[in-house]
Parts: C-alpha cells; structure tokens; sequence
C-alpha cells in the first residue's frame, strides 16, 4: 500500500472514500440502502459515530491514531 492509502482521516472524510469503494454486503447493507446512505452523505447528512466506526471496521479499514479534543 502506498502511503497516500495510509494518510490519516477525519472520520468523515474516511466515511466519505470507503463508500465510494465499498460495496454493500461488506457492510451487511442492501444496495439499496448502500445507494442511501451515500446519497445522505454527500449532502452531509452522516449515521451517528458508532454506525459510521462499525462500517469503517467491517470495511477493512483500522483507527491508527486517537481523536483531539480541545476547548
């Protein structure tokens, strides 16, 4: 794998490339719902966090750092 391929995401945008490239029995989705769920993200509407770590999980895709958070 390239080191583009591993460059770290905002969860978000990491959402956002695993739908482009995933296909929905990975994610034990229809095609359908697949075709929703990408639809309702690119006008920003995302699942909660959990739903969204869970596909990203059953995708293939690890957490290789931790989240900031600052006041």
């Amino acid at each position: 794998m390239s080191s583009l391929n591993k460059r770290p995401r905002k969860l978000s945008e990491a959402y956002i490339e695993m739908l482009i490239t995933v296909r929905g029995e990975a994610l034990g989705e229809s095609r359908q719902r697949l075709f929703a769920i990408r639809k309702a993200a690119s006008h920003g509407d995302f699942p909660k966090e959990d739903t969204m770590r869970k596909h990203l999980k059953m995708a293939g895709w690890s957490c290789i750092g931790e989240e900031f958070w600052a006041k």
